[in-house]
């Protein structure tokens, strides 16, 4: 919805991705955008600088806390830095899970990665790009005919790259996922 959002976006993305509409409790929807859109702009206008890493660690813990007070079927994992492996990755999607994972698109964005096929990683960036506007680039291949599941392919060299191009993980000390499954 803005330039600003992806952090909860992407959050509500997994869970409409791996649930129902009418499994998704409002609790959780309640708890995203508790937890998340905390960083201040340059103007200094609280929530418009977008989501930061600690405020998504903390919505993971409490997702966490959450599925084992609810006695709930959510599996949550947060992982950073070195944690973050293509191993790790592959295995959870082949068991159905998503992947949120903050990259680069021009600046720190996060996106929900939804399946493996190799060598490419499918993911679904909640930002809108116009057919108009895309680049050339190999390593990305935009995908419009599948909007519920993905909208971009990510080659697997690209998304584990250290460097800070479009949809790459970038330096590993800046490194973070979470790791939600059903």
């Amino acid at each position: 919805m803005t330039t600003y959002d992806c952090g909860p976006t992407t959050l509500l993305n997994a869970f409409s991705y791996l649930y129902e509409m009418e499994e998704i409790p409002a609790i959780i929807m309640e708890a995203v955008w508790r937890y998340t859109l905390d960083c201040f702009n340059s103007k200094g206008d609280w929530g418009e600088g977008g989501t930061s890493r600690s405020a998504m660690r903390l919505f993971a813990t409490w997702l966490k806390e959450y599925a084992k007070s609810q006695a709930n079927s959510i599996k949550v994992e947060y992982l950073e830095k070195e944690e973050i492996t293509y191993h790790k990755f592959v295995q959870f999607l082949q068991k159905k899970g998503v992947v949120v994972v903050r990259c680069y698109q021009s600046n720190e964005h996060y996106v929900l990665i939804t399946k493996f096929l190799d060598p490419y990683f499918y993911l679904f960036d909640p930002y809108y790009v116009d057919k108009a506007n895309i680049g050339k680039d190999a390593s990305i291949v935009f995908d419009w005919d599948h909007p519920f599941e993905y909208n971009r392919m990510i080659h697997q060299s690209r998304l584990f790259s250290e460097t800070k191009d479009d949809f790459s993980l970038g330096p590993i000390i800046h490194r973070e996922s979470i790791l939600i499954m059903n």
